[in-house]
C-alpha cells in the first residue's frame, strides 16, 4: 500500500504539477485496481492509549461514483 498525506488539495496539485514527477507517478498510477477502494478515511485513532471515534467527512453518497464514472452517483441526492 502507498500512502500519502498532503495538507491540502493545493499542496497535492503542486507537488504533482512538476514534470519529472508526472513521468514517474503516472504509470505508476495507471497500474491501480480500480474494482478496489482507493482511499480509507480513519474514524477512529489511538494515541496513549485511548481510543478517539470521529465523525466521517465523507458524503452520503461516496463511493456510488466509481473511478471512470463521470455521470454521477448511483443514487440520485436529496
Amino acid at each position: 500500500m502507498l500512502t500519502v498525506e498532503f495538507e491540502s488539495v493545493v499542496a497535492y496539485r503542486r507537488a504533482m504539477s512538476p514534470f519529472p514527477v508526472r513521468e514517474h507517478v503516472i504509470p505508476l498510477l495507471s497500474e491501480a485496481l480500480t474494482d478496489e477502494p482507493a482511499m480509507y478515511e480513519p474514524t477512529l485513532t489511538s494515541a496513549d492509549g485511548q481510543v478517539s471515534q470521529h465523525t466521517s467527512l465523507l458524503a452520503e453518497d461516496a463511493f456510488t461514483v466509481r473511478l471512470g464514472e463521470a455521470g454521477g452517483p448511483a443514487t440520485p441526492r436529496s
